[in-house]
């Protein structure tokens, strides 16, 4: 808003509780005694508790807190979340801690923003948000989920017992699978962190189990059809328990694009059989033909690989 905006939104939201508000010099300057003051102030509380909807409508598991003083901003998500979102929450927090603490008497106002992963409960990133460029990416959210020994008890002991399950891949990394699973799963466990040696510790109960596989199967639906629309002839195939899977493309799909599908569809596959067998072993044959000539063109397994040449 620029400062007539801001002006209008302070008198229609005001409810009367001000003396005046003008602008003057290129400033808003509100004119109120202390009981209008605490008005403002539970004004900005209340709309601080709407904003965190737009956390709770990605996941109900995440939160935000903020100190008594409305200067430090802490939130808890994981990697599901957007950019649009996160960037949509904290820009407006920001905004209403800033109200409260000038209407609470501070001469200017200080924001300090704490990111933390909901899952295992470690700093992603911080800083001062008038002063610092805070960002992350992979590195910063790989660093938050690794747990030592120490740390993993502690995590671990604060839940009820519940079946850990394993991933350990030997075709992809840690962050790989924790971003396929989320992205074809979200996040209804437990909790889920990564040991020194790259595994994936998942801990979920037996309902939520049953629902993360119908959802990674229905995920997985949508990118057998998308990559069955690449090309003619183009298809992935794969029993009920996943102990095999075969692809059928040719030239013109690029070795990227083999390699986004192929991780994709073999870490839906390798959590499957984690999930419904015991949690620590998988095995799936792999198969890839040429779709213009149906030729076999490769096979292996998960366990010694698997190389192909179709394409550049």
């Amino acid at each position: 808003m620029n400062e007539q905006e801001l002006c209008e939104y302070f008198k229609e939201n005001g409810n009367g509780n001000y003396n005046s508000i003008d602008v003057i010099d290129n400033q808003v300057r509100v004119s109120l005694n202390k009981n209008q003051a605490d008005y403002w102030k539970d004004y900005a509380k209340k709309m601080l508790k709407e904003q965190e909807t737009i956390l709770t409508n990605v996941s109900p598991k995440y939160k935000a807190s903020y100190n008594d003083l409305y200067d430090v901003i802490n939130v808890y998500y994981d990697t599901m979340i957007s950019f649009k979102n996160s960037f949509n929450y904290v820009g407006k927090a920001a905004i209403y801690c800033a109200m409260y603490q000038l209407f609470d008497g501070k001469e200017d106002y200080s924001l300090s923003l704490n990111v933390y992963n909901i899952d295992t409960g470690k700093i992603v990133a911080s800083g001062n948000l008038k002063q610092d460029n805070i960002s992350y990416d992979d590195a910063e959210w790989k660093q938050s989920y690794i747990l030592n020994s120490e740390e993993a008890t502690k995590l671990t002991s604060s839940y009820n017992s519940s079946d850990i399950i394993k991933i350990k891949s030997n075709f992809t990394d840690g962050m790989s699978v924790i971003h396929i699973l989320q992205s074809s799963a979200g996040n209804d466990y437990q909790y889920m962190y990564l040991d020194e040696n790259d595994t994936v510790f998942l801990n979920i109960s037996d309902s939520q189990k049953d629902n993360m596989i119908n959802k990674m199967n229905k995920y997985l639906s949508s990118i057998k059809k998308q990559f069955e629309n690449l090309g003619n002839g183009y298809e992935i195939s794969y029993n009920s328990d996943f102990s095999k899977i075969d692809y059928k493309f040719d030239k013109n799909l690029s070795k990227q694009e083999q390699s986004n599908y192929f991780i994709c569809v073999e870490t839906i596959g390798m959590i499957n059989q984690l999930l419904k067998g015991n949690g620590s072993d998988y095995y799936i044959e792999l198969n890839i033909y040429n779709s213009a000539t149906n030729e076999l063109i490769s096979s292996g397994n998960t366990n010694n690989g698997i190389t192909w040449n179709i394409g550049e």
